[in-house]
């Protein structure tokens, strides 16, 4: 595969965590849902698909291997919002409350 070309990675939802592909940047993707699933779409076009990430009681947290997560309750909330939006929840990420 050619480096310029995007990447698809599909994770499983039924686990604690998902350790998302060191080229991205939770900062970086834009959060979509298609059917049940969570996209995470990336620079260049790449995508982390989340296989039935809606469909589960308590959804995995998403982090990359610096260590910056993002708690699967708020990642849900991510979903289709505007850029400044995400931003602005990401920033405040230890203010949200874990649901439960």
């Amino acid at each position: 595969m050619d480096a310029a070309q995007p990447r698809i990675y599909i994770f499983g939802s039924r686990t604690p965590h998902i350790l998302l592909p060191s080229a991205l940047r939770i900062a970086d993707v834009e959060f979509c849902r298609t059917g049940e699933d969570l996209v995470l779409i990336g620079p260049r076009g790449w995508r982390v698909i989340a296989r039935e990430y809606f469909s589960v009681e308590t959804p995995p947290d998403l982090s990359t291997a610096d260590g910056d997560t993002v708690r699967g309750d708020l990642a849900r909330i991510l979903v289709n919002l505007s850029e400044r939006a995400v931003s602005i929840l990401l920033a405040r990420r230890d203010d949200f409350p874990v649901a439960g």
